[in-house]
């Protein structure tokens, strides 16, 4: 299996988690309550795109009929 890094989707649920990610650091930064409730609001936000991420489908990969390992020295 391979990740489909060139969906829209994919790349759709990427800046979602950069946007959650900054979103964090400015409750940090703006601290107190309302900081607080910032950084929990973004932290669910981000686990539940990673979440929408990780069932996106999947891209199939045929493996190789014959396989060898070797040492690469």
């Amino acid at each position: 299996m391979l990740l489909d890094i060139e969906s829209p989707a994919f790349h759709a649920g990427l800046e979602r988690l950069c946007r959650m990610s900054r979103g964090m650091e400015e409750g940090k930064t703006r601290g107190g309550i309302m900081g607080g409730l910032k950084r929990v609001a973004c932290a669910a936000g981000a686990a539940l795109t990673f979440a929408r991420m990780y069932f996106l489908p999947v891209r199939t990969n045929e493996l190789p009929r014959q396989m060898r390992v070797a040492p690469t020295w």
